[in-house]
């Protein structure tokens, strides 16, 4: 605590309570501690050329979690020589935060390494703050 001369002083949980103050907060809820889970998984196109320019990616999540809901998702690809992850936010495109599909744009940018990329990076997140990551692929729980 400050006060206009700058001085600080902080009390202590023993010094609130010898001063009487009350110091226990009791809190009920229907506390949320599981991750979303992972339902289905799909990408289109699944070739692409790069030569002349960029392409997009439209990666196709659906997810559930009870009882908080996704809050956020995102998404990628890594290349061939696993050196680099090309990234995209998702948002909702179907059903609701508590059972539904996010749709993700990725772009892969021109001049791009040739060859496989995988999925990579898929990340969720839910409104009680617990995360999920699937590395490369994802899989299904």
């Amino acid at each position: 605590m400050w006060d206009n001369a700058s001085n600080f002083h902080s009390y202590s949980l023993s010094e609130l309570q010898l001063l009487g103050f009350p110091t226990e907060l009791q809190v009920t809820s229907n506390e949320d501690t599981s991750f979303p889970t992972l339902e289905d998984f799909d990408f289109d196109p699944q070739s692409i050329d790069v030569t002349s320019g960029p392409a997009d990616v439209i990666v196709s999540l659906a997810y559930m979690d009870s009882p908080a809901g996704v809050s956020t998702v995102q998404c990628g690809f890594l290349n061939p020589s696993q050196t680099t992850i090309e990234t995209g936010s998702a948002s909702l495109s179907s059903g609701d935060i508590f059972n539904g599909t996010w749709t993700c744009t990725v772009t892969i940018p021109q001049y791009a390494e040739e060859g496989t990329w995988t999925p990579a990076n898929i990340q969720v997140w839910d409104n009680a703050s617990n995360f999920a990551n699937w590395v490369s692929p994802p899989k299904l729980v």
